[in-house]
């Protein structure tokens, strides 16, 4: 019994001779791959030919020339290797007749592009590899603060992996005085904080302060008579001033330093003294 050995192998030999020139192609043995292409000599071989350009932009990884010029004549299906990431349910649109590519989340990863792994050619269909890629873990240093003022030298926010530890200054409040920083849910203060990098993983920081008392001293001047009142105040308290001696007839001004003071908050770093200026009671 006889077999065409012959007519087999015919219909074999295109797609195995199409695989090879299409390995040509990714070698960038363009020259290699086309005349093997027209050797071939059939519709399949000369459709790839006419995207021969396509498949440079595709290995200059200018994927959406590479889509552009296989559109019209191939289909073009991409799939993505995400190592890990999901799909945001965004899309990134080029002007490749209609190609959209998939936006990928991975944590604190920051999605950043693709990279070409591979491609193949089946069926007039040309199916690209893409493998998603991340910025390395970026992990974020948050500061709770109010009315506190952040240390100029606490500029860095954020940091990643092997980055130098960051040591922590403390920040300034008027009229509190620092005891130190607690750290995410952390009960227990700490006076000296060190981010260790090597621990990868957001940290959230917390002033404690402690309100300094201040001593506000009233002085009624009245040339032969001077009458002293001190209280102790914090800083943003409001000042209550004390009721006019009946030894003043009129009180003119406070005065601190020389100006009139007029303030109706505490807001001085610092005791102070203050005293009234008035006009002598008038006799009876």
């Amino acid at each position: 019994r006889k077999f065409n050995y012959q007519k087999k192998c015919s219909h074999i030999k295109p797609y195995f001779l199409i695989d090879k020139a299409v390995n040509l192609i990714k070698e960038e043995q363009y020259e290699d791959a086309i005349s093997l292409l027209y050797k071939i000599n059939t519709e399949e071989s000369f459709r790839l030919i006419n995207v021969i350009d396509g498949f440079k932009e595709l290995n200059n990884k200018d994927y959406d020339k590479a889509c552009m010029i296989f559109r019209p004549k191939v289909g073009v299906t991409i799939n993505y290797e995400a190592n890990g990431g999901v799909k945001t349910g965004e899309t990134i649109k080029s002007e490749a007749f209609g190609i959209e590519y998939k936006v990928f989340y991975k944590g604190n990863e920051e999605f950043l592009g693709y990279e070409l792994i591979d491609y193949k050619y089946k069926n007039e269909r040309i199916y690209i590899t893409l493998k998603v890629l991340y910025s390395p873990p970026k992990f974020y240093i948050s500061y709770i603060l109010t009315s506190d003022v952040n240390n100029s030298l606490n500029t860095i926010t954020t940091f990643y992996e092997n980055d130098p530890n960051i040591k922590i200054y403390p920040p300034t409040r008027p009229g509190y005085r620092f005891l130190g920083w607690k750290i995410d849910n952390s009960d227990e203060i700490y006076n000296d904080v060190i981010i260790d990098t090597t621990e990868l993983k957001d940290t959230t920081l917390t002033p404690v302060w402690e309100g300094i008392k201040y001593v506000l001293t009233f002085i009624y001047d009245y040339g032969n008579t001077t009458i002293k009142q001190v209280v102790t105040i914090n800083y943003g308290d409001k000042i209550n001033y004390p009721p006019i001696n009946k030894n003043c007839y009129e009180l003119l001004f406070w005065d601190y330093n020389g100006e009139k003071f007029q303030a109706e908050y505490y807001k001085y770093g610092t005791d102070i003294t203050i005293v009234a200026r008035c006009i002598k009671s008038k006799t009876k």
